[in-house]
């Protein structure tokens, strides 16, 4: 009986320590998980205007961890770089199904600069995916294959 009872502070101690430690992780994690503040820019901050702008913006308040980001917010100034730009581009090709390249992340370095090249980039795919109407190909007939066709089915 002596044993047991010099265990049990032992033990009410080791599991003391292991919630302490487990409450310091869950405190760790919630501050992470917290945005913080959009740093002070020279850019007054302007709030996204169109949902593309506002799906952009939200990506990139969510990869960089800030609470807000404008539309002419530049990537680099709000603590952006080259792994968090794989993130990003990762995101938009899953949101927008646009396969954009990472260097308009740095070119187009806005929201707004880049909601531009991804409408480009969506209205591009759609032009490509799009069906060629049937008289396309009529169009790009001179007119001598045309006569020549219309003579062929009679």
């Amino acid at each position: 009986m002596v044993a047991r009872a010099a265990l049990a502070p032992k033990a009410r101690h080791a599991a003391l320590e292991h919630a302490a430690h487990q409450e310091l992780a869950e405190l760790a994690l919630d501050e992470l998980r917290q945005a913080r503040a959009r740093p002070e820019l020279e850019t007054p901050f302007v709030t996204a205007r169109t949902p593309v702008e506002r799906v952009l913006a939200g990506i990139w308040e969510e990869v960089l961890g800030l609470d807000r980001v404008g539309i002419h917010d530049d990537f680099l100034d709000l603590g952006g770089h080259s792994l968090l730009a794989t993130q990003i581009a990762s995101r938009i090709r899953d949101v927008f199904r646009a396969d954009v390249p990472l260097r308009p992340l740095f070119e187009a370095a806005t929201v707004a600069d880049m909601t531009v090249t991804i409408v480009q980039h969506v209205a591009e795919k759609v032009e490509c995916d799009r069906p060629e109407p049937p008289w396309a190909e009529v169009e790009r007939l001179s007119e001598d294959e045309v006569r020549r066709r219309l003579t062929d089915d009679a």
